[in-house]
């Protein structure tokens, strides 16, 4: 009887052993599985958030740099003085977010001007190799980021040369060009750009994304080629005579100056009116 029951017990044992084994191989794979979908997981929303991060960062650096190229194409800094142009720079920097001041800088790096001090402050800060960068390359530069203790915060620098921005010459003519395409695409005239029409949007084109018609809802984007449409699926040819109806479909368009600058008044305020 004793050698049956050390028997059993050893067969029961087996069982055991042969059942948990396998299972604890089996949660060890899972386990270890899991960490590394895990451990990857958080390596992409890492690298989307850096990602998301670079793209937020450029889109703030090229802000300001389009901010500063228009300040510095003032005819202020012509002949710079210092408590004029902090008059400008001061109604600049509200609205660009994260903006500490605007300096103006000498090319051999002396601060001239610097809106976070007064009039009679003397200013203080010290340049570093971006104003020498400036100066080389004629270019926009960012700097690195450093900490200012005056300031109390950390800081980086978005410089801009005076001499980088010229509005004569191509600049003016392609400032013409988008003004009057502007004002051709939305005409209600009939002269249009013919075969052209496929490749440059015209009035006939962009009338199409103002259309009141179903078909015609999010269609035809662009405003100065046609190919981004094309590429995006977007693209809504008019037929030779199509013209649809635009604006909103219970008003009937205005047909005069005064149309034009009355007529809103009213319609802005009836939705007021009809809730009282």
């Amino acid at each position: 009887m004793q050698f049956g029951k050390l028997r059993l017990r050893a067969i029961l044992a087996l069982l055991v052993l042969t059942t948990s084994v396998p299972l604890g191989l089996f949660a060890g794979i899972l386990i270890v599985r899991s960490s590394h979908e895990q451990r990857a997981l958080v390596e992409q929303r890492n690298v989307e958030t850096a990602r998301a991060v670079s793209v937020a960062v450029d889109q703030h650096v090229e802000s300001a740099r389009a901010a500063l190229q228009a300040l510095a194409a003032t005819d202020l800094l012509t002949t710079p003085q210092r408590i004029t142009f902090n008059e400008a720079a001061l109604r600049l920097v509200p609205t660009q977010p994260g903006w500490y001041a605007v300096l103006l800088v000498h090319p051999s790096g002396a601060v001239m001007a610097d809106t976070a001090l007064g009039d009679n402050d003397i200013p203080s800060f010290t340049t570093a190799d971006w104003v020498q960068r400036v100066v080389t390359t004629k270019l926009p530069t960012v700097s690195n980021l450093f900490q200012d203790s005056t300031a109390g915060g950390h800081f980086f620098v978005v410089a801009v040369p005076l001499s980088f921005v010229d509005f004569g010459g191509p600049m003016m003519l392609a400032w013409v060009l988008t003004s009057f395409n502007d004002m051709f695409i939305h005409s209600p005239i009939r002269p249009h750009y013919g075969p052209l029409r496929h490749i440059l949007v015209d009035n006939r084109y962009h009338r199409v994304h103002h259309s009141i018609e179903t078909r015609h809802f999010d269609k035809n984007f662009g405003i100065m080629f046609t190919i981004w449409d094309r590429l995006f699926g977007t693209a809504s040819f008019p037929k030779r005579d199509e013209w649809p109806a635009v604006g909103v479909e219970s008003l009937a368009p205005p047909r005069t100056i005064a149309d034009y600058i009355l007529r809103p008044r009213p319609e802005w305020r009836s939705p007021y009116r009809s809730r009282k």
